[in-house]
Formats: structure tokens, sequence, C-alpha cells
């Protein structure tokens, strides 16, 4: 729940950390092990290789949602929460994420020098990756900027920018995603064929 202080309060299901209020809950896996090999013809799924390292948490009466180094996230304007993952919108228009990151829910830039060690999980919120956006005052920030709408699916993402376009995030199996893909996209990639946007009129309707 989002306070009018712009803090955020959660309770329940906690095994991927998606309600956000410890910072040392988190891990790794390596998406290395999803491909075929000599040795393993059925590699494990995301899934089965995040599972594994998660443990039974919940939480009975509400917890503060936490920014990565532990003090409480502030400055929030809307929350979307999904099963394993939530979003908070903040006041300057970027997006905070936490939970699992099994299918890339939480729009994080870990592909450096090619590695392939991603998060699989963490409890506190992190600004997602610009991914192939662009701040548009600001053409060196690296985090997703310019954000008036969140939502989040089973595990997947998407936020609505000021512009009217839409950016999306995460599982895209079944083409949740809209960009013409099904590969997973572990940080924002734009919906539509790039001539084509969402606009969010005045009583927050959404027309094609």
């Amino acid at each position: 729940m989002l306070l009018d202080g712009g803090q955020v309060w959660s309770f329940g299901a906690d095994r991927y950390g998606q309600l956000g209020s410890d910072a040392d809950y988190k891990d790794t896996f390596d998406i290395a092990d999803m491909e075929p090999s000599e040795d393993v013809e059925v590699p494990p799924t995301a899934d089965e290789l995040v599972d594994p390292k998660t443990s039974v948490r919940r939480q009975a009466a509400a917890v503060q949602t936490v920014a990565d180094n532990g003090n409480a996230l502030t400055g929030v304007v809307d929350v979307a929460a999904g099963g394993v993952s939530s979003l908070a919108l903040a006041r300057d228009g970027g997006v905070y994420a936490w939970g699992s990151n099994a299918h890339g829910q939480l729009g994080l830039k870990e592909d450096y020098n090619d590695s392939t060690t991603f998060t699989a999980f963490r409890a506190s919120a992190m600004l997602i990756d610009r991914g192939a956006s662009e701040d548009k005052d600001d053409a060196a920030n690296q985090n997703f900027a310019d954000a008036i709408r969140i939502a989040v699916g089973g595990a997947h993402a998407a936020a609505l920018k000021d512009d009217g376009y839409v950016w999306n995030w995460g599982d895209n199996s079944h083409g949740q995603l809209g960009n013409g893909s099904t590969d997973t996209a572990y940080t924002p990639v734009q919906a539509g064929d790039g001539d084509s946007k969402t606009l969010l009129l005045d009583k927050y309707e959404v027309y094609n």
C-alpha cells in the first residue's frame, strides 16, 4: 500500500522478496545454465534455477519497502504488484522494482563484459535500467525515466512514458512485450513498431 507521504508498505507472501523489506535477502543465478549442452539435453528453466535459492517467507503485518541501501523507499506516487515482483513509480519518473528476476522482471542491466550471472531475486527496491529508451532531458542517465504509469504482469512489467510510448521488460514467451519477438527482455524494450504509440488522455483512458 502507498501512503500519502510517498512510503510503501506491504504484507503477505515474500518468498521472492516481493515485499521489498530486506536489503540482505538476495541471490544470483547463471542464465547460461539454461542452455542445452552435450551433458544436458533438457536444461532447467529459469524458475527451476531460482526457486531452490529462495526460502518460505511471509509477513502477517505490514513491513516497509526499502531501497538497496537499506533506507526506506520514499517519493513514490504509484505502486503495482504482481505475483512475485513489484514496481514503484517515483515522483521524478523513475521506476523501482523488487522481487523475482527469474524472467528479467526487475529490468536490471547486468550483462556487462558478457557476464551470464544475473540477479535471481532481491528484497529491496532497485531503479530499473533505461534499456533501449533514453531520458529526454539527460541522455547520460542510465536509469529509466519519464514514466507516468506502471503495470506488472505474471512475469513481465510495463511502463508508459510521458510521450505516450509503452516500454516493457521480462518474460516474452507469448509475445507479452509487443515488440515482435518472443525473447526475454532483461531491460526495457519498446512495444509496437516504433511509429505507433499509446496516448494517455485527461480521463486516463487508453487509446491506440
